[in-house]
């Protein structure tokens, strides 16, 4: 994707202006058709990855040592965990999100590379207050080229239906992860209905990285299908536009 200098169309346009006329326009960044549910078998990318439970250890007893935080013994058997029984422990600490982190970072999550594994982990991660472990655990995931952001979305949306969990936080937060990594593009070719924290996450992304264009057709496109802008929506556009001004007015009409 190629960076702006500058945010060209926030430089000559007004917000006010951009509302206003999204009547007489049809704009369709996000894909209306919801994504219908993938049904293919999870990745596992590693053809050296263990087939069968190889230490004599139960689900109910690792479980029992994260809640003891015997985090020596649980490092000593990391290399010879499944992707099976690292996701029944997971289901099982599915909620207390905070010793689900500590379990993955304690057997090194970027030795799992089953993606049925590390979604519903990340999954699970994104109910903690603070974003920042999710983030963190999604741009690993996209960082180490396993898998691409489309398959990633899939996954993340069969974990979280294994979660019987409506939320839509994880998309959010993956969309935030490609802004912060530039890739603008990937976050809005996902397809999917899109809430206001979906929409300020892309903008904030986009209008960061001088994406002004974009960040533009979203906002109208936000606005046409009946979803407001609030503050988080102008404090990203007073960063790209630099006029406080034309925000401000915006939100008086």
């Amino acid at each position: 994707m190629k960076l702006l200098k500058v945010c060209p169309l926030f430089k000559h346009c007004n917000v006010k202006t951009i509302i206003s006329t999204v009547q007489s326009h049809s704009y369709k960044v996000f894909s209306s058709t919801p994504r219908s549910n993938p049904t293919r078998q999870p990745q596992i990318l590693s053809p050296n990855a263990p087939t069968e439970n190889p230490v004599d250890i139960t689900h109910e007893q690792l479980v029992n040592y994260i809640h003891s935080s015997q985090w020596h013994s649980i490092k000593h058997l990391a290399p010879k965990l499944t992707p099976a029984l690292i996701t029944t422990t997971l289901l099982s600490l599915h909620k207390t999100p905070d010793l689900a982190l500590q379990f993955i970072t304690h057997i090194d999550f970027s030795r799992v590379l089953d993606i049925k594994t590390r979604c519903l982990a990340v999954a699970i991660v994104s109910w903690l207050p603070s974003p920042k472990p999710t983030l963190q655990l999604l741009k690993e995931t996209l960082l180490s080229g396993i898998t691409s952001t489309n398959v990633l979305f899939d996954e993340l949306a069969l974990a979280r239906d294994e979660l019987s969990t409506e939320s839509s936080i994880v998309f959010d937060l993956l969309i935030s992860a490609c802004c912060e990594m530039k890739r603008g593009d990937d976050a809005v070719n996902i397809g999917f209905n899109p809430t206001r924290l979906t929409y300020n996450a892309l903008i904030q992304g986009l209008c960061k990285n001088q994406e002004g264009k974009l960040a533009e057709e979203l906002l109208r496109e936000m606005v046409s299908n009946g979803i407001n802008p609030d503050d988080s929506t102008y404090f990203s556009l007073i960063e790209a536009i630099g006029n406080v001004g034309s925000v401000a007015e915006t939100s008086d009409s």
